[in-house]
């Protein structure tokens, strides 16, 4: 039961593997929002999305990301506690057309060119006007939206880590810190709270020098984005 789910707006995932990373590869236009907790790290490029989890407990987190756009996922799989990869089966949703038709054919209720995949979502429905023997008449037709605008979202902090033991500093006045800390993934500091607020502070090493050092977290992720 490892399957990934493509759905009309969202993308889940069916395991009972309790996961580290998972790496999925689509082509196309895709613009994604991360669904999952924020001490999971989502990083997307062209071709390809990898998550990765920095949490202990066993939890399955199913719900990885809603998109909008083109969501053609060509391969997937994941990795689990003893770095063992299980590959993802694809599925998307099945088209149903029996209850789309009526007992006869004069009388469908759709057309079947509107009858197209589920794994594209950034098409509309149209209404348009003509003539016909004097009269107007309405009919319709899908065409697809173009928005230059899109973006992923979600994607920059990974948050809800801790700082214990004493390992960590308030870089502004050297005083000790444990709790929870945030990384912003396009800056890479270290930040106090498990999100990003107005009285967040950078943290960094105890006894490390002025310039801010990372933890396992930071060194995990740099040798991720190899």
């Amino acid at each position: 039961m490892n399957n990934i789910l493509i759905n009309n707006n969202n993308v889940v995932i069916e395991t009972d593997i309790v996961y580290q990373a998972i790496e999925i590869n689509f082509i196309g236009n895709l613009y994604i929002t991360n669904n999952l907790p924020n001490d999971y790290l989502v990083k997307k490029k062209n071709t390809k999305i990898l998550i990765f989890r920095f949490n202990n407990n066993d939890n399955i987190e199913s719900d990885l990301f809603s998109y909008n756009g083109s969501c053609n996922i060509t391969s997937a799989k994941i990795v689990d506690q003893n770095l063992q990869v299980h590959a993802l089966n694809i599925k998307k949703p099945k088209l149903k057309t029996w209850n789309r038709l009526s007992q006869r054919w004069n009388g469908t209720n759709i057309n079947w060119n509107k009858l197209r995949s589920q794994s594209r979502n950034d098409y509309s429905e149209i209404v348009k006007y003509k003539i016909v023997d004097g009269k107007k008449e309405k009919t319709t037709e899908t065409q697809r939206i173009f928005n230059y605008n899109k973006k992923d979202k979600n994607l920059t902090i990974l948050g809800n880590l801790d700082a214990t033991n004493g390992l960590y500093k308030i870089k502004a006045n050297n005083t000790p810190y444990n709790g929870k800390f945030h990384i912003n993934i396009k800056t890479m500091k270290m930040m106090t709270g498990s999100q990003p607020n107005k009285t967040s502070m950078e943290i960094i090493e105890h006894g490390g020098s002025e310039e801010t050092r990372y933890g396992d977290q930071i060194g995990n992720f740099k040798r991720y984005r190899k």
